[in-house]
């Protein structure tokens, strides 16, 4: 807290606010360095159109943390500020502040005097009396010569104010007289005891809000602190036209010729100002200072503004002014807390006398090279030092506004790299986009391609630095970032979530897919397609498929199914099935009609991948595809049984968890990519069957490779041709069928886990006429599981047995075994066929195709109950499985219970 004998007077005050402030209008009164008990110092600001309300609510704020001072922005601001915040009373820690651009015209120009003493402390009596004296001589001059009017003369606290009225609008040609007049004035009268400011002609100025208590430094005797105060208000306040400020700009410029002997004594500046900048570089200027961070209070603010003001005076060869200005309206606002104006002209002519910088730096594109960054603007500067999260922070914007091309993702950074895969079997090659988890040596990499790093030496130099390691790791390494989100990369138009369609290549804000046509060009889809225009396109897409030998008609809307899941998956907020293309005998064309929908979807074929036996290889193997984005993927010629843990885990989830490469980082792996699988009799076991669509094809030829008479003898390069027409009619059917509302079949089956491709996909071809895509799913769950045949024979033959009657696992395991002693004591004996032998016979053999030791003739028991806990509540032909509770002196007690097949629960199968 200031400890200050200087309070304000709010009589002062009100009379202050009385002849500044016009009836009708805003302004804005700021409170700079206020304090509290606990914490930094902040800035304070409200807009008040009330006097009354300004001056009680000044009182109040002076009282309650003792600013350094409070000012007042002498002209109107325009209405629209009084959104910022509520009107008629302050704000702690305000960020938005008035500029020039918020000011409706120009009332006051001040001429402001400033004693020369060290920096941040009051002036002495004898100081404040020489600006006093040299303000009287400036008026004077100005009354004798140029016929000015009197002026309001006012005490800041350690200077002296004379503000001139004047009805100027707030525009280019008011800036520049204003700035020409005060220039001749400070080169005509200023000298080594008193400045004058040459840079308050902004239409934001602020000048000490006469009343309150200037503050600067310590009150000490010598120095003490002061009250701001009106000393000659002019009745009436006679404003000064522009004409005759012209003629005091033009006047004592020409007075002004020969240098002031100080002038001269001081010599020409080490550095002399350049010519203007033009508007090209100021907007180039403009957008490099975007790129900075702001100079804050306690984080190294004065380093941050000197990289500021040597960038535009020394990197855009800018003069002083000029450059002060641009720092002031364009970089100062967004400063904890603003800079003065005092500071920032120090800071620029600091950086003309003493900075090493070659003069347009910046400008020299050719100089920059590769390094330009992609908008055109030269690299920002790094400089390394303590402040880690600062470094980091430029190194993260640095990286952004170069348009190098780097995402999030699944929680880390990636890339979208280009290889090239085999399409054929012949040497033809086509570059494939993936997803790449973006190597920590590659981020280091690309730091020095989009910004310049520096570091000080053991001089204090500023010298080149590479980026360090230690900046590119915490890049990595943090857990939110301001990439751009990265969906997916297609390469063909797709639908998003909200039946748009997105037909623009490069990065689409609203779905997050990054879309690469690979230089294939695409007939526009329509907007608004009717159904008939949807049945038209369906035709288009049946033609692929006309040579295939589809057993039903299912199973050929299930064909048309997998191309328009793999068109519309964006569009399908959820879990998108597997599609299993099976046949009874090889060459029927399983192979060839995924990688068909391929190339319509991608341009290639199919890329491939094995089924692994081992589920930890399986992962990775599934969390590589999705990491990097594969559209599709196709287990190819599978042989024995297909099926897998994580793989149902990710159809069903949507996702796998699997640690980095390299990393000991774990990463879920969003499931977008659409999974196929062929093979000879599929046989697909365990949980998959009820994540599988089953697309089943039959030639009912002994040799379907020596078929003939195809439509299309070579149906992949007929695609190719004709991939742009395919892949707009598929989404003029998704489009038709989001127009028309994406009606649903009222009778229509439940998909459970995937609902979204269903209400989309399904629905879509059923409301086409098309028969339903999943009506073999109940074929495929007779015919290729027989895990769930061999329980369905078990419970069976269970209940057939025992009914309803409790037993044990010792029962069970006994009644088998005596079975197996009775009817193998000689090999001529012939087995008793009653029937209770019969459903003895039929239930050891079911227990035998559960658990093997029973087969063997030596049942385990512990195994057998393992087994039978994993089939506990589950429904099958009818019949359930139930544990009865507690335990008997024979052990746990199970029984048979008859239920319907059509009274399935959740999660239970019938």
């Amino acid at each position: 807290m200031i400890n200050s004998r200087v309070k304000c007077n709010p009589v002062h005050v009100r009379q202050t606010l009385g002849a500044l402030m016009k009836d009708g209008h805003i302004y804005e009164v700021r409170a700079l360095k206020c304090h509290r008990p606990k914490g930094a110092p902040f800035t304070s600001a409200g807009y008040f159109n009330d006097k009354e309300v300004a001056a009680v609510a000044i009182q109040a704020l002076d009282a309650r943390c003792r600013p350094e001072g409070i000012y007042f922005v002498m002209n109107p601001c325009v209405p629209e500020v009084a959104a910022r915040a509520d009107i008629n009373q302050f704000h702690d820690f305000a960020s938005t502040l008035t500029t020039d651009v918020d000011v409706v015209k120009r009332d006051w120009l001040m001429i402001d005097f400033d004693p020369s003493r060290p920096k941040g402390i009051s002036s002495t009596d004898a100081e404040l009396q020489a600006a006093k004296d040299l303000a009287v001589v400036v008026a004077d001059a100005l009354s004798m010569k140029f016929q000015f009017p009197k002026p309001l003369i006012c005490l800041s606290g350690n200077g002296v104010h004379l503000l001139y009225g004047i009805d100027f609008p707030n525009d280019d040609d008011s800036r520049n007289l204003l700035f020409a007049l005060l220039k001749a004035i400070a080169k005509r009268h200023e000298t080594k005891e008193v400045k004058i400011d040459e840079v308050v002609y902004n239409a934001s100025r602020m000048c000490r809000l006469y009343g309150t208590a200037n503050r600067k430094g310590a009150d000490v005797e010598d120095r003490p602190h002061r009250l701001a105060l009106m000393l000659e208000v002019p009745e009436p306040v006679v404003l000064v036209s522009r004409e005759q400020i012209e003629a005091a700009a033009a006047g004592l410029a020409e007075r002004t010729q020969a240098v002031d002997h100080d002038k001269e004594q001081a010599g020409p500046e080490p550095c002399p100002d350049s010519e203007p900048a033009s508007e090209e570089v100021l907007n180039r200027a403009k957008g490099y200072l975007d790129n900075l961070s702001p100079a804050i209070e306690g984080r190294q603010g004065r380093k941050a503004l000197w990289i500021a003001a040597q960038a535009v005076v020394k990197g855009f060869n800018m003069p002083s002014l000029q450059a002060f200005a641009l720092l002031r309206d364009h970089y100062n606002p967004r400063c904890q807390p603003a800079w003065s104006d005092a500071d920032l002209l120090n800071i620029v002519r600091q950086v003309q006398k003493n900075s090493k910088k070659r003069r347009g730096y910046l400008l020299d594109l050719e100089a920059a090279g590769d390094r330009v960054v992609a908008s055109g603007r030269p690299i920002p500067e790094i400089y390394l030092d303590v402040d880690q999260y600062r470094c980091v922070d430029e190194y993260e914007n640095a990286i952004i506004s170069s348009g190098m091309g780097i995402w999030q993702r699944n929680g880390v950074l990636v890339r979208i790299r280009h290889t090239f895969g085999i399409e054929t079997q012949l040497t033809r090659t086509r570059r494939t986009p993936i997803i790449e988890v973006l190597p920590q040596a590659s981020l280091q990499e690309i730091g020095s391609l989009v910004a310049a790093w520096f570091r000080q030496d053991k001089k204090g130099e500023l010298v080149p630095a590479p980026p360090p390691r230690w900046a590119s790791e915490i890049l990595a390494s943090r857990s939110s970032w301001k990439f751009q989100a990265l969906e997916s990369v297609i390469e063909t138009p797709c639908m998003r979530p909200d039946g748009s369609i997105v037909q623009t290549e490069g990065y689409d804000d609203a779905s997050g897919l990054y879309l690469d046509l690979g230089g294939v060009q695409y007939p526009v889809v329509p907007d608004r397609p009717s159904r008939d225009e949807a049945i038209k396109a369906l035709d288009d897409l049946k033609e692929v498929i006309a040579d295939f030998p589809f057993t039903r008609p299912c199973h050929r809307s299930a064909a048309i199914a997998a191309l328009l899941t793999l068109l519309g998956r964006p569009a399908i907020e959820g879990c998108a099935p597997l599609f299993a293309v099976g046949a009874p005998t090889a060459a029927t064309g399983k192979s060839l009609l995924v990688d068909a929908i391929a190339v319509i979807t991608t341009g290639r074929v199919a890329p491939r991948t094995t089924h692994a036996a081992d589920e930890t290889e399986e992962r990775k193997r599934l969390h590589s595809i999705c990491m990097e984005g594969w559209p599709l993927t196709l287990f190819d010629n599978i042989e024995g049984a297909f099926g897998s843990a994580v793989l149902c885990l990710g159809l069903t989830a949507g996702w796998i968890s699997e640690r980095i490469l390299g990393q000991s980082k774990i990463v879920q792996a969003t499931v977008r990519t659409v999974f196929f699988s062929t093979g000879n009799n599929l046989e697909i076991v365990g949980d998959l069957v009820r994540r599988v669509v089953p697309i089943d094809l039959d030639r009912q030829e002994e040799r379907p490779e020596e078929h003939s008479g195809f439509k299309h003898p070579n149906l992949l390069e007929w695609v190719r041709e004709n991939r742009p027409r395919l892949v707009v009619a598929g989404l003029t059917i998704l489009r038709a069928f989001d127009v028309a509302g994406r009606p649903q079949a009222p009778t229509l089956s439940p998909f459970g886990s995937f609902e979204a491709w269903s209400a989309l996909i399904r629905s879509c071809l059923i409301w086409l006429g098309e028969e339903d895509p999943t009506l073999g799913r109940e074929e495929l769950r007779e015919r290729a599981d027989p895990v769930r045949e061999a329980q369905a024979e078990l419970m069976q033959a269970w209940f057939e047995r025992y009914g309803d009657q409790p037993i044990s696992m010792h029962e069970l395991a006994g009644s088998a075994s005596q079975w197996r002693g009775r009817h193998t004591a000689g090999d001529n004996e012939e087995p008793s066929t009653t029937a209770v032998d019969q459903r003895d016979q039929r239930l050891r053999a079911a227990l035998g195709m559960i658990e093997p030791s029973f087969a063997s003739g030596r049942p385990d028991v512990r195994a057998l109950g393992q087994r039978l806990r994993m089939l506990k509540g589950r429904i099958l032909g009818g019949l359930r499985l139930e544990r009865l509770e507690g335990r008997t002196k024979v052990g746990v007690m199970w029984k048979i219970v008859k239920r319907a097949s059509s009274s399935r629960q959740p999660g239970e199968e019938g």
